[in-house]
């Protein structure tokens, strides 16, 4: 990527130079929305920049990104709020990777998300205890968390029966075996 920008003077370049440099120079990701695709943005890390090259008044500097995660994804979040069963119909060309909250109804000895009638979540207390009402979990699809409360619960997911990339792509039904309030949230990505 080429950026350009123009200085009254050397210094006001130098100055505007600094200003962008600590924009991009964090060693976090962030979204480059490319101006032929309005509302679509990829996820990107700067890799470097060379130093500013001056003519007549003009900056020209090069940035080099990196997109570890090469999709480009919506730049808005889809929302869908219900109780245990939600239809969710993701647009994007690659299957989406939720965050689903949910709050307990009532005591259970598990949770068991299914997406399109395969179960891809099951969360219980690893010392056998059953999870209350009221309790919050989050499922966090992206980041691969899960949380109760606000707190990590990791030791919470039964692995042998969960899968951390369910595919969820087009019409999708995911259902909850409590009949808690439900949020499902995910931005769609492309190819």
């Amino acid at each position: 990527m080429h950026l350009n920008f123009a200085g009254r003077s050397l210094d006001n370049a130098n100055a505007m130079s600094r200003q962008i440099a600590g924009l991009f120079c964090k060693n976090v990701l962030s979204e480059y929305e490319p101006t032929h695709m309005p509302g679509k943005a990829l996820s990107v890390i700067l890799q470097s920049a060379s130093d500013p090259d001056w003519h007549w008044g003009f900056g020209v500097i090069e940035y080099v990104f990196a997109a570890p995660r090469p999709f480009y994804h919506s730049t808005a979040e889809t929302v869908i709020t219900g109780t245990n069963h939600l239809r969710i119909e993701p647009r994007g060309s690659v299957s989406c990777r939720p965050v689903i909250s949910h709050t307990m109804a009532a005591t259970a000895a598990a949770l068991t998300i299914t997406v399109n009638g395969t179960t891809v979540m099951r969360i219980r207390n690893p010392i056998g205890a059953n999870l209350q009402a009221g309790q919050i979990i989050n499922v966090d699809f992206v980041n691969r968390i899960v949380a109760i409360a606000g707190e990590a619960a990791m030791d919470y997911v039964d692995y042998t029966a969960s899968d951390w990339h369910p595919e969820i792509l087009g019409a999708t039904e995911i259902v909850l075996s409590d009949a808690g309030a439900t949020t499902v949230r995910w931005v769609d990505e492309w190819y």
